[in-house]
């Protein structure tokens, strides 16, 4: 997992699994893929913004 600073507030988080060959059953992934997310940090909440289904 990495995680990257993006601002004073917002954080990419991410991983990567190079053993998927085959996304949504359509496409082949030479490579692998990646699933990402983003942190927020808010003066009194924190948001995980996460778009993996």
């Amino acid at each position: 997992m990495s995680v990257l600073k993006l601002s004073e507030r917002i954080y990419s988080v991410g991983v990567l699994n190079p053993n998927m060959r085959i996304f949504d059953v359509i496409m082949a992934t030479e490579h692998g893929t990646t699933y990402n997310a983003y942190v927020v940090k808010g003066d009194s909440h924190t948001a995980l913004i996460d778009a993996v289904h």
